[in-house]
């Protein structure tokens, strides 16, 4: 592995995790992060940079916050480099400081019209007739089809030392339980005064669903905003939704 002198400050998992007690919630998943701007200098002295999207699983002995990581990436403003061997070496960074592997992947900032045609013109997932919209709050997304229900809650929002963050919820659930539609809404809402960290916060939700409802089936994503440049999205799910789950990737 190659050694890198810049350190990225870390949290143990196991601190919250004895908070929330999961015992006997089966819980996967992965924490994933992109990174809109990395500066550094190329051969000659010039200013350059890259975009950056990393992952590593729920099960790390750390995790990662947005402003260590913005701290952590501005080091490298000084740097003379090539883009490769700084991300070879941000990936060492990252990994001796969560405790496991991660998957780092280089995008090159391209402006190519060519990217513009490999997207689908309708990349919004959320079309089906049958997702009725209802409302309070705003651009919420709501269906259920006998034992199976997905929701898409659009201003979820809770504290970080004491600064509010926002993100969008995505739950999929497959159980005989399903809960209300008003009832799963008031549950969302009322984490608008819940302080802790993004995800002690997730991962008390989804012990909460898990244990409610005792799925077959259980995704729980969270799309946050994006802070410093750097968006984080977390996802935690059973081992039966990781074989079907499009956007997951595991170690």
């Amino acid at each position: 592995m190659i050694k890198s002198n810049r350190q990225i400050k870390s949290k143990p998992r196991e601190e919250y995790r004895k908070e929330l007690d999961l015992k006997g919630v089966e819980i996967k998943g992965v924490d994933r992060f992109e990174v809109d701007h990395v500066a550094y200098l190329n051969g000659k002295g010039f200013p350059k940079s890259f975009a950056l999207r990393f992952s590593y699983p729920a099960n790390s002995p750390n995790y990662l916050e947005t402003y260590e990581l913005r701290e952590f990436f501005d080091t490298y403003r000084t740097v003379m480099d090539s883009p490769t061997q700084l991300v070879k070496k941000i990936k060492a960074s990252i990994e001796e400081a969560i405790g496991c592997k991660a998957t780092v992947e280089l995008v090159e900032h391209n402006c190519d019209y060519d990217i513009l045609k490999s997207l689908p013109l309708d990349a919004n997932h959320l079309t089906d007739k049958k997702i009725v919209h209802i409302g309070v709050p705003e651009k919420q997304l709501y269906k259920m089809n006998g034992n199976k229900m997905f929701i898409h809650f659009a201003n979820f929002s809770h504290f970080v030392d004491e600064n509010p963050v926002y993100a969008q919820i995505e739950v999929d659930l497959v159980s005989k339980i399903i809960p209300a539609r008003d009832a799963i809404l008031r549950y969302f809402i009322a984490h608008y005064s819940y302080k802790s960290c993004r995800e002690k916060t997730i991962e008390k939700m989804y012990r909460d669903l898990f244990r409610f409802c005792n799925p077959q089936d259980l995704i729980l994503e969270a799309f946050y905003a994006k802070e410093l440049g750097i968006s984080k999205s977390i996802a935690r799910i059973t081992k039966k939704s990781q074989r079907r789950h499009r956007r997951l990737y595991f170690q």
